[in-house]
C-alpha cells in the first residue's frame, strides 16, 4: 500500500517544494479516536495547489491566521517550550522562534477548513493536523505531533499530543524583504529574463535533506541586505537537485556537494560558484565577485588555461571549484 501510495502521488508532483513520504501501519484503524486523521486528505491538501487548498477555507478564516504572528502563554501539555513566537506567513510558510530570537522550527502550512490546518516541519516525512480557533486575538489549537522516528518494526505509531495557546504580536508586518525567488520551473525560462534584463542568474542548488541548504533558506536568504543586493543585480532562482530538472541540472553542470550556489550567464556557463553555505557577509562577497569579471571563476580559468599558476590564482580557483576535475594536475604543476 505504500509503494502504491507513493507511485501515485510522486508521479505527477515531483516538482514540488515539499515533498515528503507518510508510513502508514496496519493498526491504524485502531488508534485513539483523536487520532484517527486522514493521512490521504493530509496528503492531497498538501500536494494541492496553494490556491486550490485556500479556496476551501473562507475569507474571514484567511484575514485570521495567514500572515499573523503569535506569541505563546501556555503550552497544555509541555511547559518546556512556552515561551517563543509562531509567524503564519502570507507564502504558507510557517517559523517559530525562542523569545531570544533564535530559530526554534518551521515549515509548510495549509488551511483545511475554517478550523483546521495541517503543518509539515522542514526535514519532516510526515504531516501533522491540527484544530484551532481565534476568538479574542487568542490562538487556540491542538491535535498530534507524528513521532516518524519510530522504529520500522513497531507496529505502534508514535505521537505527541499537541494544545498549545497563543496571544495575537499585533505590530507584525508579513513583509519578506530578503531574497525574491521566482517560481519558474525549468531554467529555460531564466536564461530567457536573463538575456532580456541584462542580468546574471543566481541559482540555489538543493536538497530536501541538506541542513546547510535549509540554513541558508531561513536564516541568510532572508537577510534584508542580502535581498536588497541580490533582488538588484540578479535572476534569483532555486532549484531542488532531486526533482526532473533539478537532475539534469546537476548532471549538466557536475554538481556533487550541496547547497551548490551558480552564478550563470544568459548563455548558461558559469560565471562563478562555491559549495557550502556562509553568513550574510559571505554570500554578499560572493555576488560582488560573480559580477567581477576580472576575477569571477570564468576569468580565473582563463587565467590557467593562459599558463598563470601563481599561488593566488590557483587558491581562488579552487576555493571556488573545489571538484575541478584538473585539481590535480594543477596542483602537481605548481
Amino acid at each position: 500500500m505504500k509503494r502504491a501510495l507513493t507511485q501515485a502521488f510522486t508521479k505527477d508532483h515531483e516538482n514540488l517544494v515539499c515533498s515528503f513520504h507518510v508510513t502508514i501501519k496496519n493498526n491504524y484503524l485502531h488508534m485513539k479516536t483523536s487520532l484517527k486523521l486522514s493521512i490521504i486528505t493530509i496528503i492531497l491538501a498538501l500536494l494541492m495547489p496553494a490556491g486550490n487548498v485556500h479556496a476551501q477555507s473562507s475569507d474571514a478564516n484567511k484575514s485570521e491566521l495567514v500572515g499573523t504572528a503569535w506569541r505563546m502563554v501556555k503550552n497544555v501539555c509541555d511547559s518546556i517550550h512556552h515561551e517563543r513566537t509562531m509567524y503564519f506567513k502570507k507564502d504558507f510558510t510557517f517559523e517559530s522562534h525562542n523569545l531570544d530570537g533564535t530559530y526554534f522550527n518551521g515549515g509548510r502550512y495549509s488551511i483545511i477548513d475554517a478550523n483546521t490546518f495541517v503543518t509539515v516541519h522542514l526535514g519532516a516525512q510526515s504531516a501533522n493536523l491540527y484544530h484551532f480557533t481565534i476568538k479574542n486575538d487568542t490562538l487556540h489549537f491542538k491535535g498530534h505531533f507524528v513521532d516518524f522516528y519510530f522504529d520500522e518494526n513497531d507496529n505502534k505509531i508514535g505521537f505527541i499530543p499537541i494544545e498549545e495557546i497563543f496571544v495575537r504580536i499585533k505590530d507584525w508586518v508579513d513583509e519578506y524583504n530578503g531574497i525574491k525567488f521566482s517560481d519558474d520551473a525549468l531554467l529555460s525560462t531564466a536564461l530567457e529574463k536573463s538575456a532580456k534584463e541584462g542580468k546574471l542568474i543566481f541559482m540555489d542548488c538543493y536538497t530536501q535533506w541538506c541542513g546547510p541548504c535549509k540554513y541558508l533558506a531561513t536564516t541568510v536568504f532572508p537577510l534584508k541586505k542580502v535581498g536588497d543586493f541580490y533582488n538588484k543585480n540578479f535572476i534569483n532562482v532555486s532549484f531542488d537537485m532531486e526533482t526532473p530538472e533539478g537532475r539534469r541540472i546537476a548532471t549538466k553542470y557536475g554538481i556533487k556537494a550541496y547547497p551548490t550556489l551558480l552564478f550563470l550567464n544568459s548563455k548558461g556557463e558559469v560565471e562563478h560558484q562555491s559549495i557550502g553555505c556562509g553568513g550574510a557577509e559571505h554570500l554578499l562577497q560572493l555576488g560582488k565577485t560573480a559580477m567581477d569579471s576580472a576575477n569571477n571563476l570564468k576569468a580565473l580559468q582563463q587565467k590557467i588555461k593562459n599558463g598563470d599558476r601563481s599561488a593566488e590564482t590557483l587558491t581562488a580557483y579552487l576555493s571556488a571549484n573545489s571538484f575541478a576535475t584538473d585539481k590535480k594536475t594543477l596542483l602537481s604543476e605548481y
